[in-house]
């Protein structure tokens, strides 16, 4: 987690961290600990689940901007669930 945290949380413009509904993830106050330390504790957002991690992703961009779901296969798989209804 420490190398992909490193490439990947300095670029982002806010940080989202949420849980898939699964008993072994990793809980938010957790993976809060993998942010770089100069990251703006401002622009990060602790979800209590993927469909709200999603709908804050989309009320915080803009219409040119990316939004990358990442983490283990059961939080994109969740992901991809939401998405799709």
């Amino acid at each position: 987690m420490d190398e992909i945290g490193e490439i990947l949380f300095p670029k982002a413009e806010w940080l989202i961290l949420t849980e898939p509904d699964n008993t072994r993830a990793l809980p938010t106050s957790d993976l809060a600990d993998f942010i770089p330390i100069d990251f703006c504790r401002d622009r990060v957002v602790i979800t209590t689940s993927v469909e709200d991690a999603l709908e804050k992703a989309v009320e915080l961009s803009g219409p040119e901007d990316v939004i990358l779901v990442t983490g283990s296969l059961y939080l994109v798989g969740e992901a991809k669930e939401v998405l799709e209804d």
